[in-house]
């Protein structure tokens, strides 16, 4: 699955991308959740990057809570960005 995190006023609203729609430009971040090829393969097009096989990041790199705050989470996640 592929979501995209999006600024709605003061809040953030989660999207699903589904079939070939195309990726938001106003995404905050996008999380893939075990991915399709297809998933994966638009992804890297829009930003331009090659993402890690799940092999690459399995173990050390799942979402670590590190506190909470005001009825919210804050938490440790694995970010990719262009170089």
């Amino acid at each position: 699955m592929l979501y995209a995190y999006l600024r709605r006023d003061a809040l953030v609203e989660r999207i699903e991308i589904r079939g070939d729609a195309p990726l938001p430009a106003e995404a905050l971040w996008l999380d893939l959740h075990d991915p399709t090829e297809a998933e994966r393969a638009a992804v890297e097009m829009a930003l331009g990057i090659a993402l890690p096989l799940p092999e690459a990041i399995e173990g050390g790199t799942r979402t670590i809570t590190l506190a909470t705050e005001g009825g919210g989470m804050i938490v440790d996640r694995l970010v990719l960005t262009p170089m």
